[in-house]
Order: C-alpha cells, then sequence, then structure tokens
C-alpha cells in the first residue's frame, strides 16, 4: 500500500511539473491548431482614433461653461475676468483687440479665449491654449501651447504650435511655421513652403499653390507577370519574388506583390492593392486604384493619383502635384517620415510618426 501511494505520489508531482512547463505553450498550441492571424483585427470604434479629441473637449469648456461669462465680458466689454478650467486659468477677452493692442512679443501666462475674432502680434507668447469663436490670426513667429478656432486659422510665417491647433472653418499655415502636434480642420488645411507638421486631419490638405496635371504621352497596355517567375497564388494576386520594373502605360489588373524594390513607369495604372518589401518609385503620372505599402519608402512621381492610402514604413515623398483619395473617399497617408511637394492634394489624414514637412521649391 505504501509502495502505490508513493507512486501516485510522484505521478501526481510529474504532472504538475509538465502541466506547469506546458502552460506558457499553451497559446502558441492552440494559435497552431486554429490560426486567427488571417482574421481582421477587432478596433472598437471609440478608440479607433480622433484626431480632434482634445480640439473638441475644449469646445465643450467654451460653449458650456464659458460662453456665459464670455457673453457678459463682449458686452460691457471687459478683459478682467479669469476662469479656471483644470490647473489652468483662463483671461476672458471681451474686446480682443484693445488688449493684445498690436504689441509684439507679448508673453503672456494665461490661456485666452473670446467670442470675437483675435488676431495674436507677432511674436507673442502664450503658454497656454488659445480659443476663439471667430476667426482666430497667429501673426509671424508667435508661439502657443495649443489654439482653436470656431472660424478659420491662419498661422503665421515661423510661428508654432506646441501641441495641436483646430479649426471649423479652414486652416492655413504659412512658410516655415512648425505644427509640433496635430492640426485639424472640418473643412480644408493649406500648407505653405517648409511647414513642419506630425498630424494633419481633414477633407481636403493642399500644399502650395495648384498645379496643372501633365498629360502623359503613353498607350495604355496590359502587362503580365513573367510565367516562369512569377505566381498566381490566389487567383487574385500576383506575387514577384525579386525587385521588379514595370514600362510605361502598364496596365495591372490584379493585386500585386513584390519581394523587392518595385519601379513604375509613366502613366502605368495599377488596379489593385500594391505592397512592396523594399522601395517604390514611380514615374509621372502612376494611377493607383487600391492601397500602396512599402516597407521602406514609397516615392510617387509628379502627379501620380492613388485612390486608397499610402504607407512607406520608412518614409513617404509625395511628388508634385500628387493627388491622394477624394471629396468622397478620404484615406491616409502615413510613414515615419512624411515629405510633401508642391501642389500635393489629400484628402483625409497625413500622420507623420518622427515628423513630416513640405517641401520648398
Amino acid at each position: 500500500m505504501d509502495t502505490l501511494l508513493h507512486i501516485l505520489q510522484v505521478l501526481a508531482f510529474w504532472a504538475l511539473a509538465l502541466a506547469l512547463l506546458a502552460w506558457p505553450l499553451w497559446p502558441a498550441w492552440r494559435e497552431w491548431r486554429h490560426p486567427t492571424d488571417l482574421n481582421p483585427l477587432p478596433v472598437v470604434r471609440h478608440h479607433s482614433g480622433d484626431a480632434r479629441s482634445f480640439a473638441q473637449h475644449f469646445g465643450r469648456w467654451m460653449h458650456e461653461q464659458a460662453e456665459g461669462p464670455l457673453r457678459a465680458a463682449t458686452d460691457a466689454g471687459a478683459n478682467g475676468q479669469v476662469l479656471p478650467f483644470g490647473r489652468q486659468r483662463f483671461r476672458l477677452l471681451g474686446a480682443p483687440a484693445i488688449w493684445l493692442n498690436e504689441q509684439a512679443g507679448l508673453v503672456i501666462d494665461d490661456g485666452l479665449v473670446s467670442l470675437l475674432s483675435m488676431y495674436l502680434p507677432e511674436r507673442t507668447v502664450c503658454r497656454w491654449e488659445v480659443g476663439s469663436h471667430g476667426n482666430l490670426t497667429l501673426g509671424p513667429q508667435v508661439r502657443v501651447r495649443a489654439a482653436v478656432s470656431g472660424g478659420d486659422l491662419q498661422i503665421g510665417r515661423s510661428a508654432q504650435i506646441q501641441r495641436w491647433a483646430d479649426a471649423q472653418g479652414q486652416a492655413q499655415a504659412q512658410d516655415s511655421a512648425v505644427i509640433e502636434g496635430r492640426l485639424t480642420s472640418a473643412r480644408a488645411i493649406h500648407l505653405g513652403h517648409g511647414v513642419r507638421f506630425s498630424r494633419l486631419s481633414a477633407p481636403r490638405i493642399s500644399v502650395g499653390t495648384t498645379v496643372v496635371p501633365i498629360v502623359v504621352p503613353h498607350l495604355p497596355q496590359a502587362w503580365q507577370p513573367d510565367q516562369g517567375e512569377a505566381m498566381d497564388a490566389s487567383g487574385e494576386t500576383w506575387r514577384y519574388p525579386a525587385a521588379l520594373r514595370l514600362p510605361a502605360g502598364a496596365v495591372v489588373s490584379h493585386k500585386l506583390v513584390v519581394d523587392g524594390d518595385l519601379h513604375i513607369g509613366a502613366g502605368a495604372r495599377i488596379e489593385g492593392d500594391v505592397k512592396v518589401q523594399g522601395t517604390l518609385t514611380t514615374d509621372e503620372g502612376v494611377v493607383f486604384l487600391g492601397a500602396v505599402v512599402a516597407t521602406e519608402v514609397a516615392r510617387l512621381g509628379p502627379h501620380a493619383c492613388a485612390a486608397g492610402p499610402v504607407v512607406g514604413e520608412d518614409q513617404v515623398q509625395l511628388g508634385l502635384g500628387v493627388k491622394v483619395g477624394s471629396a468622397d473617399q478620404v484615406t491616409t497617408v502615413t510613414g515615419n517620415h512624411v515629405a510633401l511637394a508642391q501642389g500635393v492634394l489629400v484628402h483625409g489624414s497625413v500622420w507623420a510618426r518622427s515628423g513630416g514637412w513640405t517641401e520648398t521649391p
């Protein structure tokens, strides 16, 4: 009896030890038996990312708590009342033009809010948010923590936004302005030359002056992969196992995956998604009807058009007059670095994780 009990104890010990050793491997075994990596990731809409969340929070405070005192200050033309918002203090400007008095180089320790349109003179420094129910203009070299405008927002030459800025109307950043956080607009964003940014979001994002598209003199022609090299794995996707150059005017009617660099000639048309394990470059006038993804650099040449998202994990470079998305189909340009040339037009968002800029002609 003692021998049987001893054997049972040893077996129980080893069973427990094996269970403890196998426990960390359980998720891997379950994934092997029932793969889930092909399924779409569930994204809760509330957490899918709202570029205007900070501005909306501040705007609610302006409308729900500050609007009454602001109206009283505006009716009296008074500028002295201060209202708390969290740890911050905001000066209610009933007559902002009188208080600011167009004096250059002001340093303001309080935030500023007004029902009226507001102009911050050259080299003004405001350490907190600036909010206006009307238009808001930041003069040259002005520096503010954040800004929200119920109308149009003008960011002057070499002005700096340290956190975020939002406009219910149009937002314009003049040459050499710096937006360290996000710039959003309910209508449109227009950027001058040499503007630095991190995140842009608007139905229409444009750079510089309008550029007239060129006419690409190449007749479209259907392109077929070399049957000895390309693999048609799914019937809808062509996979090319090395670097590839598509000729001018080529028309690709399938999804395309290239295990190397891809160069696309002028006037080509890609009707499916494109994924490049390397660098993607194009000549002028190339049209993409799907998504464009490159694991290194995505460089779209002059007057290229992309209907879907453009992703370059290292860098995205949009050339002269490139258009991404449409008024009916907003999309995203994403890269570690993003460079936008003159005449670029994006409908949607531009996210540059380590910084973006508009090029100087």
